[in-house]
């Protein structure tokens, strides 16, 4: 448990904002779909397609990028 806490901990800290800033006018490109994606294929590949289990995602606003697209980075 304190390996797992360790990981987590390092990982956390390692984020850094996006050094890439958004131009006026324009939404930051978001490609959620993709990350599902990956997210399922994942899951199915540890046997989770067998048993339960779950994909939890916590975003905000609308994909702009990949699969599941629903509006361009433009407003």
């Amino acid at each position: 448990m304190s390996e797992c806490e360790f990981a987590l901990n390092s990982i956390l800290d390692d984020l850094q904002p996006d050094p890439w800033p958004v131009k006026s006018g324009n939404r930051p490109p978001k490609c959620v779909g993709t990350a599902l994606n990956i997210a399922v294929s994942l899951l199915e590949s540890a046997g989770g397609a067998s048993r339960g289990s779950r994909v939890v995602s916590l975003v905000g606003g609308p994909v702009t990028y990949g699969p599941g697209m629903i509006v361009s980075e433009t407003l």
